[in-house]
Formats: C-alpha cells, structure tokens, sequence
C-alpha cells in the first residue's frame, strides 16, 4: 500500500460514517420537532413519519454532493480540524439548500396521509441543519480520535519521513507530526544541510546524515516523504532536494519562516500550527481517483466486448504476416514506480531488440512487419491495452509508460522527469494528442506536456483527450516546443 495517501478503506469508512451520521440526523430531526417540541409548538398538520423516511436517500445525495465539493473526501491530513469543522458546516448549508429545493420543485406526494398539508415542515428543516451538522461532526470526531489512536500505535500504514534542517523550526516541525500522529507522518529522523552544525535534537529525532546523503538515505530506510525545514536553504540546492525527491517518487513539502511566506501556487497543510507547504498536487486524488478508475473499467469492459472479434482477426492476421506471437508483452513502469506488463499487438519482427537491446521507436522503423507497419500507423496495436485498463494496471488517459532502462536514463537527465508517475499511465495522453509520440518531439517536451495534464487534470480535459485520439494520427506533426496553454 502507498502509505503516502489514506488507504481507500479509510475513504470508504468515513463516507458510510457521514452517511450514516446524516440518516440518523434526519431521524432526530423529525423526533425533536414532533415529539421532544410538540408541547410547546403544536404541529399543524403535515407529512408522517414515513414521509420523512422517504427523504433520507435526498438527504443522504445532498451531503454527499455537499462534502465532495468542499474537498472533505481529498484523501488526506486529518478527518477532523477546526478547519474541518467550518468546512462542514458549509456543506450543512450547502446541503441543506439542495433538500429544500427538491423538496420546492418535487414537492413530493403523502404515501400515508392523502390528505395531509400540501408542505413539510419548515421547522424540521431547520432541526434537520443542525441535527446533521452535529452528528456529521460527531462521527468524523470519534473516526479522527480511533486514526489517532491506530497510527499512534502503529496499526496504520504512516508516511515516513525525513526533516530536512537542525534548526527551531525542524525542531518544531518534528515535534507537530509526532504531537498530531493523525497526520499520517512518522519522522524517521533528520538531515543536516550540507555545512550545517550538529545540533542536539534528542533520542526521537536521530541525525541520519548530511544533505549529500539524501538518496542513499531515501532507499535505505524506505522514506515516503522529505520536509525541507531549513527556511535558509533556497536556490540551487532546494531545487536539487526537489529534484532528488522527484527522482525517487518521494513526496516534498517545506516548512517556511513563518515571516517570509508567499503563498503563491503552493497546497498548505497546517498541522498544530506549523504549514507545510508541498508543490503542485494533482486533482487526481480521492473521488475523482475513484470515479476515473469506474469511468476506465466500464469503458475498456464494453470497448473489450464490442472489439473482440477484431481483436481476434488481426491476432490471426499477425501470426500469418510473420512467425511469433500475436502479442507482445513489455515490461514498464506505472503510477508510484509500481513494475507491469504492457500488452500490445506485435507490430515488430519476433526478437526484434535482441541484437540491439533497448532502442526508441523511430520513423520507417526497419523492425516493423507489413501489417504492424499499418497497426501502428493507426494505434490499433495498441487495443490489448485495455485489458491493463481493466486489471488496474494503466488508466485510459495518462501519461505514456515508459520502460524502466528508459526511465533510469530520463529521471537524470530530465528535470521533473519522474512526476509522471504520480499518476496511472495512460492509452493515450496529452502529449500525444498534441502529435508528440513515437519519433515526434523531444522527451523534455512531453515531459511538460504530462506535468501538465496532472497538475491540471479535470474531467473535461479526460474527455477532450479521448475525443482527440479518435482523430489523432502517428504522422501528426509535433508542435512548438511551448508549454501547453
């Protein structure tokens, strides 16, 4: 399991809690104003206990629109904070908004009384915005108490850490994590800057080296996350942490002097105080990871079915244009630098790098067979990769993969090279839409292309990218080296 994100069964328990937190709300709402206020504000008529009953699946789709909206299933920090608390009571209101408009346009019809007033109450609307509000807050409270307890007795998977810096502010940072354990963050120790003097930060915080060290230290013990906590460490060498960090899939946040901040592009966590501050994270996280992972499996399951004639025609043509196999199986390397078999239709001869090892595809490749020469021009070898969407192993829109000899030669060269893998690897991708592929354009402009997607991702952009590629060819020319707009 990747510890640097809440396990998906985490996510799943706090939504069935809020979930469950809203239907009991509801109830109670319904029992305070006609039973527990009944005597002091006599009920005019109105709707029956079943016709409430009836609502609570409207109210369960209003909050749960409402607390995905506000970014309370984003998969990480705590479940609950004063922040939280504030955000929640948005969606109590946000929520409560969505309930009374159906409740207005619906106006949904008595199944027990036909001749009962024509509105609900108005009251219970008011009970029901504070009932949920409350009980939602309740339950999230008792989830971030038993994950304080769990990762505070090392019964849930945590982030392990490096603190970069000797200073106050490393110091205080490490004490933070370990004071809120709910954060997900175990501080293996800390790392001097390079020229930094030995500081004494005590048994719990052990000095592991210098910043030299970092890579050696990252594989050794296994880190997760590197905060830089040394607000004098800037230019060139926080741009090598960076780097570093990026070539190892390491996570990277900083602590800043609280005096100097600039809050410009950055994601803020504040955990007892003290920011963090990380670089650029993807939308690609928490619903919307789940809901891209639903969207890949129906659409390669029905795309699976409905190409499986062909499929099998061309494996047949294959195996008759030349000996080998129908399909051709490569190792490459997926979302958190997670190892995996591509599958493809063959469109090279048998053994085709044998001679040669490793080489790029390039244009009028030699290798090529006569009907891979035309699968190729027209993506069709690349239909078995459906079957990687289907086993989670790729998703429908992503960056390419690249093979892992490539990938050790392209993190050291190229900056940011290993971002790509923050996310799945994809059938088709940005770059590729925009004519960077095979022999076309440079490895640093795809490169940018793929930071970009992920920094920027939206289901529109998803969409666009699977309508372009429906049109897209392998000649297209490459475009400028700009970034994307």
């Amino acid at each position: 399991m990747n510890r640097k994100r809440q396990p998906p069964w985490l996510l799943a328990t706090i939504f069935a809690l809020d979930m469950l937190s809203v239907a009991a709300g509801s109830i109670a709402a319904y029992v305070l104003r006609f039973h527990a206020l009944a005597h002091f504000f006599p009920p005019r008529g109105g709707y029956a206990l079943g016709d409430y009953l009836r609502l609570i699946p409207v109210a369960l789709a209003a909050w749960a629109l409402a607390l995905r909206a506000l970014g309370l299933y984003a998969g990480r920090g705590r479940v609950l904070d004063w922040k939280g608390v504030g955000r929640i009571f948005q969606a109590a209101l946000g929520a409560t908004g969505l309930f009374l408009a159906y409740v207005f346009f619906a106006r949904p019809a008595s199944a027990f009384r036909p001749a009962a007033a024509a509105e609900y109450s108005r009251a219970v609307a008011t009970a029901w915005l504070a009932s949920t509000f409350v009980s939602v807050v309740m339950a999230r409270w008792a989830a971030d108490r038993l994950v304080h307890h769990l990762r505070r007795h090392h019964q849930l998977a945590m982030a392990r850490t490096l603190i970069v810096g000797g200073g106050p502010v490393a110091r205080q940072a490490a004490k933070s994590l370990r004071r809120f354990p709910e954060a997900g963050r175990h501080v293996v120790g800390f790392v001097l800057p390079d020229g930094s003097p030995e500081h004494s930060l005590g048994a719990k915080s052990p000095i592991l080296g210098s910043g030299k060290d970092l890579p050696h230290l990252i594989r050794t013990h296994q880190i997760d996350e590197v905060i830089v906590a040394q607000p004098d460490l800037r230019g060139e060498r926080l741009n090598q942490l960076l780097a570093q960090c990026e070539k190892d899939l390491v996570e990277f946040r900083i602590v800043p002097d609280v005096t100097e901040m600039i809050f410009s592009g950055v994601v803020v966590e504040e955990i007892d105080g003290v920011p963090f501050l990380g670089l650029h994270e993807t939308p690609l996280t928490g619903w919307n990871a789940f809901f891209k992972r639903l969207f890949d499996v129906g659409v390669s399951g029905v795309a699976l079915a409905v190409l499986a004639a062909p499929m099998a025609a061309i494996a047949w043509l294959i195996r008759r244009d030349s000996p080998g196999s129908a399909f051709y199986l490569q190792e490459r390397m997926g979302v958190d630098g997670r190892l995996f078999k591509i599958i493809k239709f063959r469109s090279m001869v048998q053994d085709a790098e044998e001679a040669t090892g490793p080489i790029m595809a390039r244009e009028n490749d030699p290798r090529e067979t006569r009907i891979g020469r035309t699968l190729r021009k027209c993506r069709i070898d690349e239909w078995p990769q459906l079957i990687n969407v289907l086993l989670g192993h790729m998703s429908l829109v992503g960056p390419r993969p690249e093979r892992p000899f490539f990938v050790s030669r392209f993190k050291e060269s190229i900056p940011r090279y290993m971002a790509r893998h923050k996310v799945k690897s994809g059938i088709t991708g940005w770059a590729q839409v925009n004519g960077l592929c095979g022999p076309h354009g440079s490895i640093e402009q795809r490169v940018r292309y793929d930071i970009r997607y992920i920094e920027e991702w939206s289901w529109w952009l998803d969409f666009s990218i699977l309508a372009k590629t429906a049109f897209a060819r392998r000649s297209t020319p490459p475009v400028s080296d700009e970034a994307p707009k």
